[in-house]
């Protein structure tokens, strides 16, 4: 679903081009196929730390701080579990309870 080498070559500015919203639309349809998904991204991992890449969830308050949540490519996942690190360390998926 996601091309992996163009995946990584994505920069902050890409996030208002054709191109970033045509690598959006199948993740698009999975959140449209089902109602329920509240957080759907893609993430990468560079130099020891995990990184928001893509996101087709629509900008909002998400964490309740009172800020909008918007991400972009390289924004960093301050908050990444274990198991977000395991997926690129023991390369298998990882599955946890909701947290």
């Amino acid at each position: 679903m996601v091309d992996a080498e163009r995946h990584l070559s994505l920069k902050i500015e890409d996030t208002n081009t054709p191109e970033y919203q045509k690598m959006l639309e199948p993740l698009f349809k999975i959140v449209e196929a089902d109602t329920d998904i509240i957080y759907l991204y893609t993430i990468a991992l560079k130099e020891g730390k995990v990184y928001f890449m893509l996101d087709p969830m629509p900008p909002d308050d998400y964490d309740g701080d009172g800020a909008i949540d918007p991400t972009h490519p390289w924004d960093e996942y301050r908050e990444a579990s274990e198991e977000f690190y395991q997926v690129f360390t023991t390369g298998k998926p990882q599955v946890t309870d909701l947290y």
